[in-house]
């Protein structure tokens, strides 16, 4: 889906919560391209840094709440995350809004932030505002923060060089 001067969301979103369409109609307005998927309540965002990169939104119908996460494509090899766990947890401290998340398991790592509105019913300008502004942040901290994850991942730094050069910023 892509944004035109007046937005109309397809015949699939009359089933879709309001929050779902409140939340597609925001980011349709201020020109993002959207792939949805009109069952899980999951949609993708071209990122700002180019379309091969994607920022992954859910809708949260019960809690009405709106997540974004940035997610590394490629999945941290197993014998260097217990190194990237610290290096994350150091990247945690310095972020305000976001915070990064490795999965130990499967070693999958992205960054994410949301916005709850829970109850309160927000004007459509507020609630744009402040749901571009979460996915703005986590755009920001991606692009400003993977790249040392890199190279702790590459084993070009270690944590607490990383966490350094992010505390210069």
């Amino acid at each position: 889906m892509q944004a035109s001067d007046e937005v109309t969301l397809p015949p699939q979103a009359e089933g879709a919560s309001d929050l779902l369409r409140r939340t597609l109609v925001a980011l349709l307005a201020e020109g993002r391209n959207l792939q949805v998927d009109w069952d899980l309540e999951t949609f993708d965002v071209d990122a700002v840094s180019g379309p091969q990169d994607l920022v992954m939104g859910v809708v949260l119908s019960v809690s009405r709440a709106v997540v974004f996460y940035a997610v590394r494509p490629d999945y941290v090899p197993s014998g260097i995350r217990p190194v990237l766990a610290d290096a994350v947890t150091r990247a945690n401290t310095v972020l305000t809004t976001s915070t990064f998340e490795l999965d130990l398991s499967t070693g999958n790592l992205s960054v994410r932030a949301g916005l709850e509105v829970g109850d309160v019913e927000l004007p459509a300008p507020a609630f744009r505002g402040l749901l571009v502004n979460a996915l703005d942040e986590v755009e920001r901290a991606y692009q400003a923060f993977v790249p040392g994850l890199e190279d702790v991942i590459a084993g070009r730094t270690t944590p607490a060089e990383a966490e350094a050069r992010w505390r210069q910023v």
